[in-house]
C-alpha cells in the first residue's frame, strides 16, 4: 500500500472507530445496564479489530499516527506488546480451545439435529475469528530470538 492509500485507509478506520466509540455512550443512555455491558464488550471487540488494521499502517508511516496516541497516558505500543511467555500461553490456550471446539462439533454432529449444527456453526465461526485474532496478536510483536541467544541457551 502506498502512502496516499494508507492515509485514506487510516481516515476511514478513524471514522469507523469514532462511530463505534460514540455509540457506546448513546447505547448506555438508552438501555438498561446488562444489555449495555454486552454491547460495550462487542464494541470493544470491533474497536480492537479496527486497531489491528490501523496499527501496521502507523508502523509503516509513523508520522501518520496521531500525536495524541504518542502522548504519555495515550497509546504506547510497548504497553500492548506481549512477552514471549505470554505469547506462548496465549497460543497454548487457543490450541486447546480449538481441540474443545472440534470435540463439540463432533458431539453435536453425532446428534444429527440440523438446527443445532447451523447455530453451532455460526457461533464456532465467531469464536474462531476471535481466536485467530488472539493468535495473530500473540505472534505479532514477540521478537524472534537472536541466533547467538539460541546457541547460548538463553532464549
Amino acid at each position: 500500500m502506498n502512502r496516499t492509500d494508507a492515509e485514506r485507509a487510516i481516515a476511514i478506520l478513524r471514522q469507523a472507530n469514532d462511530l463505534v466509540s460514540s455509540s457506546v455512550g448513546q447505547v448506555h443512555a438508552l438501555t438498561p445496564e446488562t444489555p449495555y455491558l454486552v454491547y460495550r464488550s462487542l464494541a470493544a471487540n470491533i474497536m480492537g479489530a479496527l486497531f489491528d488494521l490501523v496499527d501496521p499502517l502507523w508502523r509503516e508511516w509513523p508520522d501518520l499516527e496521531p500525536e495524541i496516541m504518542k502522548q504519555p497516558g495515550g497509546y504506547d505500543p510497548a504497553h500492548y506488546r506481549v512477552t514471549r511467555a505470554a505469547a506462548s500461553e496465549m497460543l497454548t490456550t487457543m490450541a486447546t480451545l480449538e481441540e474443545h471446539l472440534l470435540r463439540l462439533e463432533e458431539q453435536v454432529r453425532s446428534t444429527g439435529v440440523q438446527e443445532d449444527m447451523a447455530f453451532l456453526g455460526k457461533k464456532l465461526a465467531e469464536i474462531r475469528e476471535l481466536k485467530d485474532r488472539v493468535v495473530a496478536r500473540a505472534l505479532r510483536d514477540v521478537p524472534e530470538p537472536k541466533a547467538d541467544a539460541l546457541d547460548s541457551g538463553t532464549a
